[in-house]
């Protein structure tokens, strides 16, 4: 879209800003979504948001989908990513790392999420965006 290609498509909004950031004149017109169906993933001893304070929270990369999806979730309670440590983690390695312990949270796919965890919802819709060119 920003090279010009395609005039019209549909991204969550990470590669949006980082478009935006980098000069491209895109604008979001709506949205696919009014929900995304990934959960910040808990033990059962993690009751609330502010209870990450000083835990382990898994993402993969900082600016990926994970780590933006979990500074919400932070934002929401008003912690930020300093109140937790990251822990990087491949993608398949989030189930292990929860149940080694080895991570606090981790941002899943929840369509049936278990009664072994806490699922807290993510509140960040997809966008339709378009060229300002």
């Amino acid at each position: 879209m920003v090279a010009g290609d395609v005039a019209i498509g549909g991204a969550s909004i990470e590669p949006v800003i980082h478009a935006t950031v980098a000069g491209g004149k895109v604008a979001i017109i709506g949205t696919y979504a009014n929900r995304l169906t990934v959960s910040m993933v808990t033990p059962k001893t993690i009751t609330s948001v502010t209870a990450l304070r000083g835990k382990h929270a898994g993402i993969q990369d900082v600016g990926a989908f994970r780590e933006v999806m979990t500074r919400m979730v932070l934002e929401s309670a008003k912690l930020t990513p300093q109140d937790v440590s990251y822990i990087p983690v491949s993608a398949p390695g989030y189930i292990q790392g929860l149940i080694a312990g080895q991570i606090h949270s981790a941002i899943l796919q929840t369509n049936r999420p278990s009664k072994s965890w806490n699922a807290m919802r993510v509140p960040c819709p997809g966008r339709y965006v378009c060229s300002r060119a």
